[in-house]
């Protein structure tokens, strides 16, 4: 699933990701984790044309500046659960807005069951925001 900065929660990002998010910019991290997300990417000794296109030259610079050290590769984490939280949103957004149950199961890849899990979590959520204004 294709993930957007903006939609991106940055206190669900594992440490390490905001670590370079606050050093390179959320967008390139962003990419960076779509790319390498789940593997090791090697720090070069100097920004390449592919990390450059990736990232754009003022991140990619910031990059190699503090990550690079000689052998420096970073372990990139997939960043599940804040993907997984843009997804949520998106289906609650989806069915909010006249989808169905079945719709979004096709188009998630999942059981209608699980949609209307996400559906019940976070009608949960607001009710647990609700009593907490009274």
């Amino acid at each position: 699933m294709m993930v957007n900065s903006t939609d991106l929660e940055y206190d669900l990002l594992p440490e390490s990701v905001r670590e370079l998010a606050d050093t390179i910019g959320l967008e390139a991290a962003r990419r960076l984790v779509e790319a390498y997300g789940g593997r090791a990417f090697y720090v070069p000794r100097e920004v390449t044309p592919e990390l450059e296109g990736m990232l754009g030259a003022e991140a990619a610079q910031a990059l190699v500046d503090n990550y690079y050290s000689g052998s420096d590769r970073l372990n990139l984490p997939r960043c599940l659960a804040a993907i997984r939280a843009v997804e949520h949103r998106r289906i609650v957004a989806a069915f909010n807005s006249g989808a169905t149950a079945g719709e979004l199961a096709r188009e998630h890849g999942c059981t209608e069951r699980w949609i209307y899990r996400i559906l019940a979590a976070r009608r949960a959520e607001l009710a647990a925001c609700q009593s907490e204004l009274f």
